[in-house]
């Protein structure tokens, strides 16, 4: 009868730990999940604000198509990824850096 009450009781605590374990990967995944659509928002903005740019001066549309094909597409596709990637380590690092200046402003 104990080591039935011991079995259960260690798979009980095996079962917590996975959970715990599944809650944490679903928090980190929750997290990712986020930064993304933070990072899909900014897009979004960037280019809700060109065509704006666009749709007023025309001819910008077409010095930027123009721009487009000149450098090739696969450049520009290569140029929006990096310049998306330095914005999200700015995002992950720009609350440690403003924490940082509160507490040098604190000391002061």
């Amino acid at each position: 009868m104990t080591s039935k009450l011991e079995n259960l009781a260690l798979r009980r605590e095996a079962l917590l730990l996975k959970i715990q374990a599944q809650r944490h990967v679903l928090t980190l995944q929750g997290r990712q999940f986020k930064q993304s659509m933070e990072t899909a928002d900014i897009a979004l903005r960037v280019a809700g604000k060109v065509s704006a740019v666009i749709r007023q001066r025309p001819v910008l549309g077409f010095a930027l198509a123009a721009t487009i094909v000149a450098i090739k597409p696969q450049r520009v596709i290569t140029l929006v990824r990096s310049a998306l990637t330095g914005w999200q380590i700015w995002q992950n690092f720009a609350p440690i850096l403003r924490r940082l200046q509160q507490q040098e402003q604190e000391k002061n």
